[in-house]
């Protein structure tokens, strides 16, 4: 069988070249980009131009209903495990620098079940699913090789956490030490890269795997999890002035970053025709979570950004390329998609076998005691050939109690659930971050920075929500995409039922984790660099 490339990018990589040295196998490439808003490209209504990203989005099936989680560690999660996040505890918060969670290593990762296949596996960018021991690592979680960096967000420049309030103590009341360097090459620390731009780094190396890889030998698995257009806002000086026509100057930076993102995609379509890889090529292109429109980003037209179980925090943008596969370009698909659905594609998909088979997984959303946790994800190839139907209904968007507004003040968090079955969207509990009705109302405004419910245009326009708000909301998306109008009062028995869906994923859940910063992680401890600090 001739080989393939899958190209995963999300939202950031594309174009591919032809193939004449074959493997039993197609290879697969993952381009994941960094919280790439759904207007952050130029398919989708951007005032700035994506040439690469567009000109393969016309080649591809565009996935016009395709959800993520609504931040980086959950979706990252759903991504590398096939399972909703909160089945592990993570639906609750970011993963980063010195909290001890992780995916746990029961779990095969993606890089597993492919390194099973017979793929070589190699990763760059973002890890950001755990990092206290070094068995949460990329190259003890099915990696060959791995350059990156391990926590949620460094800066693009010096590699060192970011001073952003909330970030560890980070800013004002910063513990000492923490802005350590987070980038590594497998287990070594790279110390001597300060000044060189993340997103050249992590290409160079991948632009590196893709024209030295053995194709005749074994087929090719790289995870590409660019760095841009996540903040801190910072982008080399000629990609700024290319987005000089710009007049919001934060937009005008995350232009630039997706301008640079854009290039990256350029690099390896380029690396991979070099290598005569193309012609059986699949590439998935998408975002990890929606754009946050704080930092530039929009999200227009749908409602809010990251952080938020609203359409602009988990409607994503992404688009699969690969006639190799079956998949006919130039089109796009309304069937209903989420990350998880990505390890049980791309394993079977590809012709693989699933190292632990999902066929005892419960469809709908249940699983047994005293056994690994089945699949949430499905097979979705097949209907994004057209060969089958689809046999994704429903989505689940966060499950993280508790969900009613009085619990507040017995909790120290509100809750989020969120589902979408068929075009009907329930949300209970707070739809915003991780904050109280009286801090969203608060936020509701320009310029805040994480819990905004309005819309953002393109042109810098807000429109704040409506200053009433309810606890239980329903939204018909196919008539009301944008998600201004609460039908929940007028259908009583919708709600019930998705509630009673809703119910169902929390059957045998755990506690979602809120762990404390541990301060044995200081990079001060390990001569300024974050690392592993609980040993294997």
């Amino acid at each position: 069988m001739a080989s393939g490339i899958i190209l995963f990018l999300f939202v950031g990589w594309a174009c591919w070249s032809e193939v004449s040295t074959a493997s039993p196998q197609p290879n697969i490439v993952v381009f994941l980009v960094d919280d790439l808003g759904w207007s952050d490209v130029g398919f989708n209504g951007a005032e700035y131009t994506t040439p690469t990203i567009d000109r393969v989005a016309g080649e591809s099936l565009i996935l016009n209903r395709y959800y993520v989680q609504s931040s980086c560690s959950p979706s990252r999660t759903a991504l590398l495990s096939g399972r909703y996040p909160h089945r592990f505890g993570l639906a609750h918060t970011i993963i980063t620098n010195g909290f001890d969670m992780s995916v746990p290593p029961e779990y095969d990762t993606l890089a597993d079940e492919l390194r099973g296949a017979g793929y070589a596996t190699h990763m760059v960018g973002k890890w950001d699913i755990g990092m206290s021991h070094w068995s949460n690592t990329p190259t003890f979680r099915g990696f060959d090789s791995f350059v990156g960096y391990l926590g949620a967000a460094t800066d693009h420049y010096t590699h060192k956490l970011p001073a952003v309030p909330g970030v560890i103590g980070q800013g004002a009341n910063a513990i000492p030490g923490t802005d350590g360097i987070d980038l590594r090459n497998g287990t070594e620390s790279l110390t001597h890269l300060e000044g060189t731009y993340g997103a050249e780094i992590f290409t160079r190396r991948g632009v590196e795997v893709i024209r030295n890889h053995p194709y005749h030998r074994n087929p090719l698995f790289l995870y590409f999890a660019n760095q841009v257009v996540h903040t801190p806002l910072q982008a080399p000086k000629a990609y700024i002035e290319a987005c000089s026509h710009i007049a919001n100057p934060t937009r005008r930076i995350m232009c630039a970053m997706a301008k640079v993102c854009d290039d990256n995609l350029k690099d390896v379509v380029d690396a991979l025709n070099d290598a005569d890889q193309w012609n059986n090529t699949v590439l998935l292109f998408m975002t990890d979570n929606g754009g946050q429109t704080s930092a530039g980003s929009s999200n227009q037209p749908f409602r809010a950004g990251k952080m938020t179980v609203f359409e602009g925090g988990v409607h994503g943008v992404a688009y699969i390329y690969g006639p190799v596969v079956g998949i006919t370009g130039g089109q796009s698909t309304d069937v209903l998609m989420h990350t998880v659905d990505w390890l049980p594609t791309l394993v079977h998909g590809v012709g693989g076998k699933l190292a632990r088979d999902s066929s005892s997984r419960d469809n709908d959303g249940g699983h047994r005691d005293n056994e690994l946790l089945p699949l949430d994800g499905y097979n979705m190839l097949a209907a994004l050939t057209g060969d089958a139907p689809s046999e994704r209904h429903e989505v689940l968007l966060q499950y993280d109690p508790p969900f009613h507004k009085e619990d507040w003040y017995q909790a120290s968090w509100p809750g989020q659930g969120a589902l979408i079955y068929g075009e009907w969207k329930l949300i209970i509990g707070t739809p915003v971050c991780y904050c109280d009705d009286r801090q969203e109302q608060a936020s509701s405004r320009p310029g805040s920075q994480r819990c905004d419910d309005g819309w953002f245009l393109n042109n810098g326009t807000h429109l704040p929500a409506p200053a009433k708000q309810s606890w239980t909301r329903l939204y018909h998306l196919g008539r009301d995409a944008a998600e201004r109008y609460n039908v929940a009062p007028y259908f009583p028995r919708i709600v019930s039922w998705m509630r009673s869906r809703l119910a169902h994923y929390g059957e045998s859940s755990p506690p979602q984790l809120t762990p404390d910063y541990d301060p044995m992680s200081n990079p001060a401890n390990y001569g300024g660099v974050w690392s592993p600090w609980l040993g294997m």
